[in-house]
């Protein structure tokens, strides 16, 4: 089966997860806000914390994987 949006198991928190990748995840829900402005008010809105619920990943270091 397809996925709609590719999900990788990572780890957070030294807890494997199974995460997506927020870019994807607005494209695919075609978001019309800015990708940076749209993130920022969902991390704040849901109160998530980075290193326990997000992990930020710089395209640069993600092409490398």
């Amino acid at each position: 089966m397809n996925d709609l949006i590719q999900i990788k198991k990572r780890e957070i928190a030294k807890n494997p997860v199974n995460t997506v990748n927020a870019r994807d995840l607005w494209e695919f829900l075609d978001i019309k806000q800015q990708f940076a402005d749209w993130i920022k008010s969902q991390i704040e809105n849901l109160g998530l914390e980075e290193n326990f619920d997000f992990l930020v990943f710089h395209k640069k270091v993600e092409d490398q994987k």
